[in-house]
């Protein structure tokens, strides 16, 4: 499957089909890394703090921001995939958010 986009006069193949293989990765090596996913939901906020200070100190088009966010990327796809198991126990009124769904 490709995807193309316009730019300029023509159209160029869009780089979506290697974004996704070289995240996929990443949620390979992260599950082989850390096979547990006791505590995704904090490792998920720290990825996204590492990406806006690279975002903030090298620029958000910097090869580190693009490393940060495939692996803030693999994390989210973790979470969807496999939950955290150590958010079943919370109480929700403890936390105050009855509100939400």
């Amino acid at each position: 499957m490709s995807y193309w986009i316009e730019q300029g006069e023509g159209c160029v193949e869009s780089p979506y089909e290697a974004t996704v293989s070289e995240i996929a990765e990443e949620v390979i090596r992260s599950r082989k890394r850390f096979p547990s996913p006791d505590h995704l939901i904090v490792a998920l906020a720290e990825a996204t703090g590492d990406l806006a200070a690279v975002c903030l100190t090298h620029g958000p088009k910097s090869g580190e921001a693009k490393y940060q966010a495939r692996q803030l990327a693999a994390l989210a796809i973790r979470l969807i995939e496999e939950a955290d198991p150590t958010l079943e126990g919370l109480n929700r009124e403890a936390l105050d958010l009855d509100d939400e769904p």
